[in-house]
């Protein structure tokens, strides 16, 4: 499988590190926020193209792409870029969807008091978190 992640931080360089350990998986380019993250240097140290933004465009995707993988990702990923990769995108949250959707999930399962929380994956889409965006925390 051909793969490209979206993400940032801690969690972006694990799915990386852990996808390079994987036979079969071959990551063709990680897509950060900036050069400073932590994703980009590990990239680079792998002979990974590092393209960097606020958004993936479709020109960024490279071509052969089987899956877009998004993790820790603030990242707006454009319908057409989703639509180049041949089965989609997932993505990474970090609450059980629908509840705390948006960027502050964690903030929210702390502040109201919740002692069990887990994470989601789910199919991308041009909703955020796979719900509406009008309807987030």
């Amino acid at each position: 499988m051909r793969i490209m992640i979206v993400g940032q931080k801690w969690l972006a360089t694990e799915v990386l590190a852990q996808c390079q350990q994987v036979e079969g998986v071959e990551v063709l380019a990680v897509y950060a926020p900036g050069v400073s993250d932590r994703l980009t240097a590990n990239a680079f140290s792998a002979a990974i193209p590092v393209h960097t933004g606020q958004r993936l465009e479709p020109e960024n995707v490279p071509a052969g792409t089987d899956l877009i993988v998004g993790a820790h990702t603030h990242c707006y990923i454009e319908e057409g870029a989703t639509l180049k990769a041949r089965l989609g995108a997932i993505g990474y949250h970090p609450s059980l969807l629908p509840r705390h959707r948006g960027g502050d999930a964690v903030y929210w399962a702390v502040h109201m008091g919740e002692r069990i929380t887990g994470g989601s994956v789910y199919w991308m889409n041009e909703v955020a978190d796979g719900g509406p965006i009008a309807a987030q925390d």
